[in-house]
């Protein structure tokens, strides 16, 4: 039987957010809670052991009995947002919107006699493991394909995430183990490594040993599923990369200037047809609150001078604005697909014109 996790009370482990009554614009988001543990506010702390058991949105007071909190499961929002860092991160929601511009919809897989999947799991890559906010919204596009890894040891979804940095690779494992009980833990494989080619090059074929190989095909046709960059120069990983992602798999690329874009689009022109992308769409993520949102401030209001309710209708002004950049999207062409970009000579090169 598939088990259902939903959420009833604060338990060990748990992260909560914190929220004062009097200042809603004040909160703190707890460590995992541990019996004897505590999270300092502005007048006092509250004790993890008068969270453990509660409700989300109950009240408790600080240590000083002086103030009031609201505490909540944190949303992805605020887990992402308020966590220690040591890379900056995608914004929540700029990274569900690269992990939903993919198109992903994966179904339970299927298993055979034996427990073991029909077909070969899904693989996606992600380099630039960072703060792990963009490995967390992709695994919750791959997580029904591992809804029988617990029982039947059935694994039919994985992210492989890589960063250079070790701090980085240990960080982003630690937001993904500290998020809603590590429901998405058994999602991810690390790897820390100079670059998403030197890892497909000398590290990934027993990877690669996962792809069932159809008799129909005649040739290889990669092992992932789609690709994720949010690294300086990805231009220089295509090459390698492409040759691992299967047919229509998509390339999605996050950058912070859409001139990194025309260096990828660049790269795979002059490979004469040799690297099997095409480009079908870049997008502008505006700043605001990530996810090209703007957050406002709705509510009722007691006018002071008359004593007459009044509406506050209005974008929220001084709050942080994040967010921001450019998507590109790419695609896998088969690897028979023999479309060759018209080539210009290194004279023509310097004529070429960017307009904005």
């Amino acid at each position: 039987m598939l088990q259902r996790r939903w959420f009833s009370s604060f338990k060990a482990g748990d992260v909560a957010l914190l929220r004062s009554i009097v200042r809603a614009d004040k909160f703190w988001l707890t460590n995992p809670l541990v019996s004897g543990g505590k999270t300092n506010v502005f007048d006092g702390h509250i004790k993890h052991d008068d969270i453990v058991g509660l409700k989300s949105r109950s009240i408790v007071k600080s240590s000083s009995e002086k103030s009031s909190f609201i505490v909540t499961q944190a949303s992805t929002e605020d887990y992402i947002n308020l966590s220690k860092r040591s890379a900056q991160p995608i914004y929540p929601y700029d990274a569900a919107a690269i992990a939903n511009l993919a198109d992903f919809h994966f179904d339970y897989p299927e298993l055979d006699e034996d427990n073991k999947l029909v077909d070969s799991p899904i693989q996606l890559l992600e380099a630039g493991t960072g703060h792990g906010s963009l490995s967390l919204a992709l695994c919750s596009k791959i997580h029904p394909l591992n809804c029988f890894n617990k029982k039947f040891g059935a694994r039919g979804g994985i992210l492989h995430t890589i960063d250079h940095n070790k701090l980085h690779s240990e960080r982003g494992q630690l937001t993904i183990r500290n998020f809603r009980r590590g429901i998405y833990e058994d999602n991810v494989e690390y790897h820390v490594a100079n670059s998403p080619s030197e890892w497909l090059q000398n590290e990934a074929e027993s990877w690669r040993s996962l792809e069932k190989i159809n008799s129909n095909e005649d040739q290889y046709d990669g092992f992932l599923s789609g690709a994720f960059l949010d690294m300086p120069n990805f231009h220089l990983e295509v090459e390698q990369i492409a040759k691992d992602l299967k047919q229509d798999a998509p390339l999605i690329v996050f950058c912070p200037s859409v001139t990194q874009i025309l260096d990828l689009l660049n790269v795979i022109r002059q490979s004469q047809g040799d690297i099997k992308l095409t480009h079908t769409q870049t997008i502008q993520l505006t700043p605001g609150m990530g996810g090209g949102l703007q957050d406002w401030e709705v509510r009722y209001t007691n006018i002071r001078v008359s004593g007459e309710v009044g509406v506050i209708c209005r974008p929220k002004v001084g709050t942080k604005v994040v967010g921001g950049g450019f998507i590109g999207i790419f695609k896998k062409l088969s690897n028979n697909a023999n479309i060759k970009p018209k080539y210009y000579n290194q004279q023509e090169e310097s004529n070429i014109k960017t307009q904005y």
